[in-house]
């Protein structure tokens, strides 16, 4: 996962990749507020987890995989 800081926004962007064999893809793109405290995304079929340090569930997000369209 990557993130981005959005400056004097209080939010952050958040990117999943994942290595499709042939390149990477963008497989969820959002803005959420920096205090949400997000560490970690799994993936987990269509869906991603996205958790805290403490491994508390925050988000789940649908998988949005556009090499595959």
């Amino acid at each position: 996962m990557l993130v981005l800081e959005i400056p004097r926004a209080g939010k952050n962007r958040y990117v999943a990749i994942t290595d499709g064999g042939v390149g990477w893809s963008v497989i969820d793109d959002f803005v959420a507020d920096e205090q949400l405290g997000l560490s970690v995304a799994e993936r987990a079929g269509d869906v991603i987890i996205y958790s805290d340090g403490m491994n508390r569930k925050l988000l789940v997000h649908q998988v949005t995989d556009h090499a595959e369209n």
